[in-house]
């Protein structure tokens, strides 16, 4: 086949770009993705790569999913405080060696 003729949503050919550059990134920024990767092209096993690629999607939107939970969000205030704590304890300290 030479030419290939699709009609397509907006959001389908954005996640079509979003697979397109996961794909095409580097091996160490694939890692994430990497299990269960087949093989093979996506010519000789084209039913393997769609199936990759919806598992990888999905696990992309519960991984997005996880960070806007509550619990999450309520861990990370918890942690940011804590860094915000430690560093005016740091800088406080920093600023009273100073003095000396």
């Amino acid at each position: 086949v030479d030419q290939l003729s699709l009609c397509i949503r907006r959001s389908q050919f954005l996640c079509a770009v979003v697979v397109a550059d996961m794909l095409s990134a580097p091996p160490h920024l694939r890692s994430k993705i990497r299990p269960g990767r087949p093989t093979w092209s996506p010519t000789q096993s084209p039913a393997a790569w769609w199936k990759y690629v919806v598992g990888a999607v999905i696990s992309d939107v519960r991984e997005r999913r996880a960070r806007r939970s509550k619990t999450f969000l309520l861990q990370r205030r918890a942690t940011r405080l804590r860094y915000v704590e430690l560093y005016l304890k740091l800088r406080h300290g920093e600023a009273e060696l100073g003095r000396r």
